[in-house]
């Protein structure tokens, strides 16, 4: 089964997810791995902000400038260290700064990280010289894929899976084609929450038409056409959140459905979706759509096993 999407679609979290549903346990060197990675998301996703602040026009507080300093100098965690205490309070009063709070709102002008609000909703807990990730920390732990991640594993006693997470980013897709041949199944990610916010690879891309162009692309593919692809919408928790505030006919002029309903929403995209399948009128691969949120175990749970029983014609 191969997982494709664009960047920061949420593959590599649906792939934890799949990997702790299905028994397949992080080393203990993993975690530790993992662990680093969340102080590289705190501390570079709130530069990332600081330097997205400047193209918006804002600016720290005077009284918080030492704090933005003091984050310039952080260094990368070193094995097993812990997070630095002193890091605590520039780092907690920067997320607070009211500059910083309208850029975070501001974000999907400039794709500011999703991830952040999870790590600074609960930075104490992090700076615990005893932390050790949760479950939920794995899966939100981000690190961009590049190349190839394989994982495999046995379904049901019987069934013999390999998962093929490839990198999403423009400069990772010209890979790909020596992945297809032999996948019996896709799962093709789109970041549902995407649709105001431009590529970070590429500034004046939107994610979600990227996302649409991509899907395009690989839908009619010679590759898939005996395959099953399932089509998962991802990041609803976000998208549901978004469209409050964020609407979508800012961004796509044929919308019509109501400003801030969800549900409108959702089937206005997955319309654009399942109307390219139909463009050209020939038979594909059968597509299987689902919306998702790859942090939610629960909701998951029950989507992976609707698409095992369908990959495998359980009855």
């Amino acid at each position: 089964m191969l997982l494709l999407g664009t960047g920061d679609s949420g593959k590599t979290t649906l792939l934890k997810q799949m990997r702790l549903l299905f028994g397949v346990p992080f080393s203990g060197v993993e975690v530790e791995l993992t662990r680093q990675i969340i102080f590289d998301n705190v501390v570079h996703g709130l530069r990332l902000l600081l330097r997205v602040m400047e193209d918006m026009a804002l600016s720290v507080a005077p009284v918080n400038a030492e704090c933005v300093d003091i984050l310039a100098g952080v260094q990368d965690l070193k094995d097993y260290e812990p997070f630095p205490a002193w890091c605590y309070e520039p780092l907690k009063r920067l997320w607070e700064d009211p500059s910083v709070r309208e850029a975070r709102r501001r974000g999907g002008e400039v794709a500011v990280p999703d991830y952040l609000g999870y790590w600074f909703s609960d930075l104490e807990r992090l700076f615990d010289p005893t932390y050790n990730p949760t479950y939920e920390d794995v899966l939100h732990a981000y690190t961009c894929t590049t190349g190839k991640a394989e994982m495999g594993f046995k379904l049901r006693k019987r069934h013999d899976v390999l998962l093929v997470d490839l990198g999403g980013q423009r400069s990772e897709r010209k890979k790909w084609v020596h992945c297809f041949d032999g996948m019996s199944s896709v799962m093709f990610v789109v970041n549902l929450s995407s649709y105001d916010q431009p590529l970070v690879e590429a500034t004046y891309a939107n994610q979600m038409e990227d996302a649409l162009l991509l899907w395009e692309a690989i839908y009619p593919s010679k590759w898939f056409r005996n395959t099953t692809i399932f089509l998962l919408f991802n990041k609803v928790d976000l998208f549901e959140e978004k469209i409050k505030y964020s609407h979508i006919k800012d961004y796509f002029s044929d919308y019509d459905g109501k400003v801030g309903d969800a549900d409108a929403g959702k089937q206005y995209f997955l319309k654009k979706f399942m109307d390219a399948v139909h463009k050209d009128g020939e038979k594909g691969p059968v597509v299987r759509s689902f919306f998702v949120t790859a942090t939610d175990t629960k909701m998951l749970r029950l989507v992976l096993g609707t698409v095992e029983g369908l990959v495998f014609h359980y009855e």
